[in-house]
């Protein structure tokens, strides 16, 4: 969605403004893989935590379709 990362970075700012503890978590897909050090950047940046996770899981109600 166009604009999707400028509205989330303005979030980001608000609640560290506000001086809460943010952690930021990314899934690890070969669709963003490419945009890891990057992320990983950012948070550094930022001062936040950073978390990723490679496991993808099935949908809640057991479809096995993400994990395709």
């Amino acid at each position: 969605m166009a604009g999707s990362f400028e509205q989330c970075r303005q979030g980001l700012d608000i609640l560290l403004q506000r001086g809460l503890l943010v952690r930021l978590k990314t899934m690890l897909l070969r669709t963003n893989i490419h945009e890891f050090d990057a992320m990983r950047d950012m948070a550094q940046r930022l001062g936040c935590d950073f978390h990723y996770d490679a496991v993808i899981p099935p949908f809640l109600n057991g479809d096995p379709k993400p994990l395709a």
